[in-house]
């Protein structure tokens, strides 16, 4: 569970001494730590935006054996694909290596990183995809499914012990060790661009936009209308809610003929759209600056139009800052490669393209150009 505290620093993740559910290290208090990051990923654009171009940067090009199989369905650059997608939101991944009976990885799957923990003494894996209790409403531990950690020189003494295969389980954070996820420090700042969002979404939908207000004298025929009832006041007062009754005009009645002419009474909406302009502005910033992405790969520039010196410029830098990360990817799977019957290989890093309007064809260009 994700918490903030003001009064001092702690650590976001909590490690329950004794295991909320018997047998199982507890990924944080309710360990649900992966599916609350997933949800409040997804809940602020500017969160999903960053971690898409996060992913994006570390897979770059791909393998140059990317249309290789490492499974009945899969190809390599497939199966990156969905390791990165974990790893730029939760700095982690997890693959099912199954072997032959030479030792050799016969397959490689991958793992929804939120489905997998340890066991309490961390000798082996879990794999369950009800933690969050979203398919039954109770944990069953006999759907549980255990494996070893990946050590492919016990491979076939894991065979012969009717093992199902081993896990490669990769933390940011090391081993054995849940990781923190991308967003983690900057949650608060998610958190506050999902509220603003939803606050501009109310604003827009219960907010009095009318104009004005048009008086004019109720008739006899009039009176017993449908503003004597409060069912029809709440569904005249709806009227003039939200974007469709924005820049309309309310037409009451009064009975006071005599002292009350016609008149015309504007009225000052009390949408309040710029309330949270700065702390939209200023979340959005953190969270971008968290990843240390250039503005101009999320479309803002300061003082000018965009170019294609600046989006050179943005490339190498942030091919820069996902150098390491990139790099430690690329051993990981090094270290698989062999066993699988492929050569070494590096991840070609990603370039900018430019497009021809005439040939309708892209273009990489380099610093060199």
């Amino acid at each position: 569970m994700i918490r903030a505290y003001t009064d001092s620093i702690e650590p976001r993740i909590y490690e329950r001494k004794k295991a909320r559910i018997k047998g199982v290290k507890s990924w944080d208090i309710d360990n649900l730590y992966p599916y609350h990051i997933e949800n409040l990923n997804n809940q602020s654009g500017t969160a999903k935006s960053a971690t898409t171009l996060y992913k994006r940067f570390l897979k770059g090009n791909g393998f140059s054996q990317g249309d290789s199989l490492v499974n009945k369905n899969k190809s390599l650059d497939q199966l990156f694909d969905l390791v990165l997608r974990d790893y730029s939101r939760f700095k982690g991944f997890a693959l099912h290596i199954s072997y032959d009976l030479l030792g050799g990885i016969k397959e490689v799957q991958h793992i929804p990183f939120k489905f997998v923990r340890f066991t309490e003494d961390e000798s082996q894996v879990i794999v369950y995809d009800n933690w969050d209790l979203s398919k039954k409403r109770k944990i069953e531990k006999e759907n549980f499914l255990y494996f070893d950690f990946y050590e492919p020189e016990n491979a076939l003494e894991s065979l012969n012990n009717g093992s199902k295969g081993q896990v490669l389980y990769y933390s940011n954070d090391g081993t054995k060790n849940y990781p923190l996820a991308s967003i983690d420090a900057v949650v608060e700042d998610v958190l506050a661009d999902y509220e603003t969002k939803i606050f501009k979404l109310k604003n827009l939908q219960n907010g009095f936009m009318l104009k004005g207000i048009f008086v004019y004298p109720e008739q006899e025929s009039q009176s017993e209308g449908v503003l004597d009832n409060q069912e029809g006041i709440r569904g005249e007062l709806k009227k003039f809610q939200g974007a469709e009754g924005a820049q309309t005009m309310g037409m009451p009645y009064s009975g006071d003929i005599e002292n009350l002419p016609v008149k015309y009474l504007p009225v000052q909406s009390n949408s309040n759209d710029k309330a949270f302009e700065y702390t939209e502005k200023s979340v959005r910033k953190s969270i971008i600056q968290h990843f240390n992405q250039p503005s101009t790969l999320h479309s803002e520039q300061e003082g000018g139009l965009f170019g294609k010196d600046q989006f050179l410029e943005a490339y190498e830098i942030y091919n820069n800052f996902t150098h390491d990360d990139r790099m430690s990817l690329q051993s990981q799977f090094n270290a698989l490669f062999p066993l699988m019957g492929f050569n070494e290989d590096e991840i070609e890093v990603l370039t900018f393209r430019t497009y021809d309007t005439n040939t309708r064809e892209t273009e990489r260009v380099s610093e060199d150009n």
